[in-house]
């Protein structure tokens, strides 16, 4: 269904695309959330306590059917990408004493709102774990998602929930003394191999797919022929295409062609409207928008697929200091996630001076 790429091709300069792939149209809005929010887990212990954080970090989110995060860029340059994991099974109880559970709705929003860097996510999961539950007006389907993070130095880490248990996989070192107790399993990748995230199967068998193309491109492509490269739709060919794509991205670029450049391989996994669109299969999952975050200038861009224009808020030139308690600056997009002004024309550019407060929408709780 998605696809998620993450580029650094500068020291500290690093960049975010992805595409949200969906059966049908989430109805996505784009919101500027402030710092020092009071949120809760919207999910209770047995004994009825629940997790509350202050953020300590402003971002720019997407939201999807007024219930969720999906994604974001925190004013840390910390990105965060939910994506859809079919074999995901999560706990029903906590992994260690003193850890909260935690909806999935606004585990995005968590990461976002009290993490710096890859390093601090990864830790930041000890105390809490995933419960899901099902989706509104979907018959019953459970959400099961993993999520990604990406900081600007290039750090990526993957959260799967495995049978119950989470499961890290990360280029981080976390073999500091505050990761001597950490409950979850971590396994560790270099940074080539964490650039790319999609859905199923599971991100070490993703990984561990690379081996059989890459040998068979090192003996295809002495002759100087072209790559040979999975075509379909299927999950695993498109980690296999996005992988190889972001293997050749340029270094040393400025940010408008890093952006460019990004977007060529995140395109070249998108899935276009066709006349299979709606079957009951995740592979074939229409391309509802695509989202790139610059994460060195704190832009987060945003196309729509009902519409051929990009749009982006500067996540830096906000002033947060007029919201009242419970309000952010919303970006009110149509029902397609397209982008009209008051005279209702199509627009494209920088849209910090069409945000507007709006009371926050409430995060999908567990019953």
């Amino acid at each position: 269904m998605c696809t998620r790429v993450i580029y650094t091709p500068k020291e500290n300069q690093s960049y975010v695309g992805r595409n949200m792939d969906w059966a049908e149209n989430p109805t996505p809005q784009l919101w500027a959330m402030p710092a020092n929010v009071e949120r809760k887990a919207m999910a209770k212990t047995p004994r009825g306590q629940e997790f509350k954080w202050t953020s300590e970090y402003s971002s720019v989110i997407v939201s999807n059917f007024d219930i969720s995060n999906s994604d974001g860029l925190n004013s840390e340059g910390l990105t965060v990408n939910l994506l859809w994991l079919s074999t995901s099974v999560y706990p029903e109880e906590s992994h260690r004493e003193g850890a909260y559970p935690l909806s999935m709705s606004i585990w995005a929003q968590y990461i976002l709102d009290v993490c710096e860097s890859v390093e601090k996510a990864v830790y930041a999961m000890k105390d809490i774990y995933i419960q899901t539950t099902v989706i509104p007006d979907s018959d019953n389907k459970l959400a099961t998602c993993h999520l990604s993070v990406g900081d600007k130095e290039g750090n990526s880490a993957v959260f799967e929930y495995i049978n119950g248990s989470l499961h890290v996989f990360t280029n981080v070192d976390t073999s500091g003394e505050k990761f001597e107790d950490y409950p979850h399993r971590i396994d560790h990748y270099n940074l080539d191999q964490m650039q790319v995230m999609t859905n199923d199967p599971n991100f070490d068998t993703q990984i561990t797919s690379l081996v059989y193309w890459d040998e068979l491109n090192k003996k295809y492509e002495k002759g100087g022929n072209p790559a040979l490269l999975p075509g379909s739709n299927w999950s695993l060919s498109r980690f296999v295409r996005a992988t190889y794509f972001a293997r050749q991205l340029p270094n040393n670029v400025d940010n408008t062609l890093a952006l460019a450049r990004l977007s060529g391989v995140i395109n070249n996994t998108a899935q276009p409207a066709t006349k299979l669109e709606g079957l009951d299969t995740a592979d074939l999952s229409k391309t509802q928008y695509s989202s790139f975050a610059d994460m060195s200038t704190l832009q987060y861009f945003f196309r729509s697929s009902y519409g051929p224009f990009l749009i982006w808020i500067n996540l830096s030139d906000i002033n947060f200091d007029k919201l009242e308690d419970g309000y952010a600056y919303k970006l009110q997009l149509d029902e397609n996630g397209v982008f009209q002004d008051c005279n209702n024309r199509y627009m494209s550019g920088k849209m910090n001076e069409y945000l507007k407060a709006e009371k926050m929408f409430t995060f999908l709780p567990i019953p």
